[in-house]
């Protein structure tokens, strides 16, 4: 799991070019994410939080599953590492 945190902090820097500590807590909780968890945890608008997220699923880090009007979003090496 440590590796798992250290390689999103290392993809986040890179893609968003800062870490927002709050961000990878939130996707390193659960293996998914909704924007609104992004926005109420990290304390910025809808549309950072939805521009954040995107651009992690651009650099492969998050995949987006629509779940009827909203999007999940799944962090994939932490769902690989808690499957059986």
């Amino acid at each position: 799991m440590q590796a798992v945190r250290v390689e999103t902090v290392d993809v986040v820097r890179h893609t968003l070019r800062s870490v927002n500590s709050d961000l990878v807590e939130v996707l390193m909780e659960q293996p998914y994410c909704r924007v609104r968890d992004v926005v109420e945890r990290c304390g910025v608008t809808r549309q950072t939080a939805v521009r954040w997220l995107r651009d992690l699923v651009g650099a492969g880090v998050l995949a987006e599953v629509k779940a009827g009007r909203e999007a999940m979003f799944i962090n994939r090496q932490l769902m690989n590492v808690l499957r059986p």
